[in-house]
């Protein structure tokens, strides 16, 4: 059994568990701002969520390997919520071009509660992924 790891918004009518899928609901930039306070990938584990994987013949679906999976969860594991959310500023990520920081400005209060939401379905599924030695599906709707 794979993971699967939804960029945009998840299928309706999905049946996995809660700790089989996280819908980062077009926000995937703006949690990798917070888990690295970068844009882009600089290679490290902690960039799970932006990383160029091998794609499925061209398609948004891509194949995250259980080692990288792992990986991510032990790095996560050894990162605070506080510390990751301390790095929520709409306007340094609307400076650096993250995707989706437009839209989290209008409503920073909100984005945030969201935000941190997010931060825990994605510490039970990289958990989940470690404990099962899943490899992940990363989908972009």
């Amino acid at each position: 059994m794979e993971c699967r790891l939804y960029l945009e918004a998840a299928p309706r009518g999905t049946d996995y568990a809660p700790d089989e899928c996280v819908d980062l609901e077009h926000l995937w930039e703006v949690m990798n701002f917070l888990l690295t306070g970068k844009r882009e990938s600089d290679g490290s584990v902690a960039n799970l969520l932006v990383e160029d994987w091998p794609d499925f013949g061209g398609s948004e679906a891509a194949r995250i390997n259980a080692e990288a999976l792992s990986a991510f969860g032990n790095w996560l594991a050894g990162q605070t919520d506080d510390a990751i959310l301390s790095r929520f500023d709409p306007s340094a990520m609307i400076a650096s071009e993250v995707y989706g920081a437009s839209t989290i400005a209008f409503n920073p209060a909100s984005a945030r509660e969201n935000l941190a939401r997010i931060l825990t379905s994605l510490r039970a599924f990289a958990d989940r992924g470690a404990q099962i030695g899943s490899a992940a599906i990363r989908v972009i709707n």
